[in-house]
């Protein structure tokens, strides 16, 4: 699945570096852009926990999501207003993913 998030505090190559980082650690989670001039993160993940992941990541290093949702029902946590970009196209296996 694919998601794309809002991250109002995203203002430099510093904070994309630090978001690479810390992503970049998260199994099952594979950044595919980080725009700093639109303020946006774009990742595919395997599973709902893996995205609930990514959101306390960005969440305790200071990039917490203003808005976004990549797939499946939506979580608790999201209204129909806060949905920016649904995509329900499979994403590669990331089992042969090299990080």
């Amino acid at each position: 699945m694919k998601a794309t998030m809002n991250i109002p505090s995203l203002k430099s190559d510093a904070c994309k570096r630090k978001i690479l980082r810390n992503l970049s650690r998260i199994l099952d989670v594979r950044v595919l852009e980080v725009d700093v001039q639109g303020k946006i993160i774009s990742f595919a993940y395997q599973s709902p926990m893996a995205f609930e992941k990514v959101k306390r990541e960005l969440r305790s290093i200071g990039y917490p999501m203003e808005n976004g949702y990549g797939g499946m029902d939506l979580p608790n946590w999201a209204s129909h207003s806060q949905i920016r970009y649904v995509s329900r196209q499979k994403e590669p296996q990331m089992s042969h993913l090299v990080y």
